[in-house]
C-alpha cells in the first residue's frame, strides 16, 4: 500500500507522466523522496497553520474564552443534577453508566492508530502538491570502470559457480549423502537452505542492476566482457532460484504446506521473473522498461495470489497428503481463517479418519466462529467480506455433515498444538 501511495503521489499533477519511461535511478530517487515525505508527514501543514495563528487568535479569542467559561459552569451543574436523576431511576442510571464507562486502553489505541493514518494522509497530500517532478535525464552519480565492475561480477560468478557445483552432488550422491556430509537433519537442511538462498537472490539482483547502471563500457570489447559476465550471473542466479524452490519443495513434501511457505515461494518466483525481465530488457539495451516491469509484475503477482485463495490451496494440499499416509494438521487448518472454510468442509470426510478427539474439537470451534451472522446474533456490517460470507454459507449448507463427522458437545480439553509447526519449526527458528 505504501508503494502504491508513493507512486500515486509521484505521478500526481502530471498527466503526461509515464512510469514506463522512467529509469531505475528515477525509481530510486522516488523511493527516497517518498520516504522523506513519510517522515515529514504533517509538518508542512502545521507550519502553514502556525503562519495564520495570529489571525486566528485575534478572530476567535473572545468566543473561545466564553466557551471555556461556559464549560466550567456546566460541569458541576450537570454532575450534581445528573447524579440525583440517576438515583431517581434505575433505567436512567444504567443508561448513563454505560455511556460514561470508557476503556482507556481502547481509546488510546484508537487515537494512536488514527494519528498514524492522519500523518500518512497528510504526507500523501503534501507529497502530491510539492513533489519535485523535474524528470530530466540525470547522469548516474556513481561511475565505475569495466575493471571494477568486472571484478565484482567475476567474483560473484565464481562464488555462485562453486555453490552450484556442490549442488550437482544431488545428481550422483542423492539427498541423503548431502545431508550426511552437511551434518543436518532433513528439515534443517531444506528450511535453512531456502531462506538463505532467498536472501542471496534478493541482495544479488540490486547489485547486478547497480553495476550494470554504473559501468559504461568505452569500447565494443569492454561491452562484450560486461555482457558475458552479466549473462553468466543471470544464469547462475536463476539456477540459485531453482535450487531454493527445490529445497522448499522438499520441505513441503515432508511437513506439508503453510501460508508463510506459500508466500515465500511466490516471492522467490517473482524474483526469478524479475531476473528474466532483467535479461530481456537491460541486457538488450532497454533499461528504461526494467523498473516499471518489475513493479507491475510484483503487483500482478500479489493480485493473482489473492485471487488464488492461498488458504484454500494450503488446505487442499495438506488434505491430499492424507491419502499417502500423512497426518492432517487440524490445528493448523483451524488457523487458516474464513477463506479456507469451504475447502475444509469439502475435504472433511476425507481427513476425518486421521483426527483425534482434541483435533475434532479444534475444528469444531473454528467452524463455529465462522457461522453465518444470523446464526450468531448478527455481525457488524463493517466486518463483512467475501471470505466470511462464503464461509457462513458453506457452514449452513453442511451443518448436518459437520455434526456427523466432528460430533457435538463440549470439548474435553485444550486444543493440540499444530503438528506442522511442532514437527518442522524448532524453537527460535523462522518460517
Amino acid at each position: 500500500v505504501l508503494v502504491l501511495l508513493v507512486v500515486s503521489a509521484w505521478t500526481a499533477g502530471s498527466p503526461a507522466f509515464a512510469l514506463s519511461q522512467r529509469a531505475v535511478g528515477s525509481y530510486i530517487r522516488a523511493a527516497v523522496t517518498g520516504f522523506l515525505h513519510i517522515l515529514i508527514g504533517a509538518a508542512p501543514l502545521l507550519a502553514a497553520e502556525a503562519r495564520t495563528r495570529a489571525e486566528l487568535r485575534t478572530t476567535y479569542r473572545r468566543p473561545l474564552v466564553s466557551a471555556i467559561r461556559g464549560v466550567a459552569m456546566c460541569v458541576p451543574v450537570v454532575l450534581v443534577l445528573g447524579g440525583l436523576l440517576m438515583q431517581a431511576d434505575a433505567g436512567y442510571e444504567k443508561l448513563l453508566s454505560g455511556f460514561v464507562r470508557w476503556d482507556t486502553g481502547t481509546i488510546i489505541s484508537h487515537l494512536a492508530l488514527a494519528g498514524v493514518f492522519t500523518w500518512l494522509a497528510a504526507a500523501y497530500m503534501c507529497a502530491s502538491l510539492h513533489w519535485e517532478r523535474d524528470e530530466t535525464v540525470r547522469p548516474w552519480s556513481i561511475r565505475l570502470g569495466v575493471i571494477e565492475g568486472g571484478m565484482v561480477l567475476g567474483a560473484v560468478n565464481l562464488l555462485f559457480l562453486s555453490f552450484m557445483l556442490v549442488q550437482l552432488r544431488y545428481l550422483f550422491g542423492g539427498t541423503e549423502h548431502v545431508l550426511a556430509t552437511a551434518g543436518l537433519t532433513y528439515s534443517e537442511y531444506a528450511r535453512r537452505g531456502f531462506f538463505e538462498l532467498v536472501a542471496v537472490a534478493a541482495l544479488t539482483l540490486p547489485l547486478m542492476v547497480g553495476i550494470t547502471a554504473g559501468v559504461k563500457p568505452e569500447s565494443a570489447r569492454e561491452q562484450r566482457i560486461l555482457r558475458v559476465l552479466t549473462t553468466a550471473l543471470v544464469v547462475l542466479l536463476l539456477a540459485l532460484v531453482v535450487s531454493a524452490l527445490g529445497r522448499m519443495r522438499l520441505y513441503q513434501l515432508e511437513y506439508g504446506w503453510t501460508l508463510p511457505r506459500v508466500h515465500a515461494s511466490v516471492f522467490m518466483l517473482w524474483i526469478g521473473g524479475v531476473i528474466v525481465w532483467f535479461a530481456a530488457t537491460v541486457l538488450r539495451g532497454d533499461a528504461r522498461r526494467f523498473a516499471f516491469g518489475s513493479l507491475a509484475g510484483g503487483l500482478a503477482v500479489l493480485g493473482c495470489l489473492t485471487l488464488a485463495n492461498p488458504a484454500a490451496l494450503v488446505l487442499r494440499a495438506n488434505a491430499d497428503r492424507v491419502a499417502s499416509g500423512a497426518d492432517f494438521d487440524a490445528a493448523h487448518a483451524a488457523s487458516l481463517g474464513a477463506d479456507a472454510i469451504p475447502e475444509l468442509l469439502d475435504r472433511l470426510p476425507d481427513v476425518a479418519s486421521s483426527l483425534d478427539a482434541a483435533e475434532r474439537c479444534a475444528l469444531r470451534g473454528d467452524i463455529a466462529r465462522h457461522r453465518a451472522p444470523e446464526e450468531d446474533g448478527g455481525w457488524d456490517w463493517r466486518a463483512w467480506n467475501l471470505g466470511r460470507s462464503r464461509a457462513g454459507a458453506a457452514i449452513a449448507r453442511d451443518a448436518a455433515m459437520i455434526r456427523r463427522v466432528l460430533g457435538e458437545g463440549a470439548c474435553a480439553g485444550p486444543n493440540t498444538a499444530s503438528r506442522t509447526e511442532a514437527a518442522a519449526e524448532p524453537v527460535g527458528s523462522t518460517r
